[in-house]
């Protein structure tokens, strides 16, 4: 837990580092960046009231937040090995960084459907995307980490 929370602290620092870096830049695309987490927070939160409120029939409902987890989720795993992808493409990361990163999120990823299966979690051997939507804390951290390199790399190239 130790190592888990260390690195949770240095990727909300990269993150902020990169954000207030991005935002010199690229003011607009920021705050799009920002408050999409919170529309999209909103709209499941709508889908998932609908349904249970008997507004929308509920399998309507359950496919349409369903289909934006899964949506979030897969984005959340590419937008990390994008931005390691771009920041070795424009020099800021050798290979060998970038490659780490990679393995980093790899070994994460089975980390942590390990511990699901350990867990007894009930998901765990369903489905991939059931693990995948479980592990949005560290997908979320891993991103942040992957952001900061690239996000330094494109205000020092101004």
């Amino acid at each position: 837990m130790a190592i888990v929370a260390s690195i949770g602290i240095v990727a909300i620092v990269a993150w902020q580092a990169a954000r207030e870096a991005l935002k010199v830049r690229y003011p607009r695309q920021v705050l799009i960046a920002q408050w999409s987490p919170a529309v999209w927070g909103l709209a499941v939160t709508l889908l998932a009231v609908s349904g249970s409120a008997g507004i929308l029939p509920d399998p309507v409902a359950r496919i349409g937040v369903m289909s934006a987890m899964v949506i979030a989720t897969v984005a959340l795993v590419l937008a990390p090995v994008y931005l390691l992808w771009r920041s070795h493409a424009e020099r800021a990361l050798n290979a060998g960084y970038a490659g780490g990163g990679l393995v980093i999120l790899a070994a994460f990823a089975a980390a942590y459907a390990i511990l699901l299966r350990a867990a007894g979690e009930p998901h765990a051997g369903v489905h991939w995307v059931a693990i995948l939507l479980m592990s949005w804390p560290v997908l979320i951290l891993l991103l942040g980490g992957a952001v900061a390199p690239w996000a330094l790399n494109r205000v020092r190239h101004t």
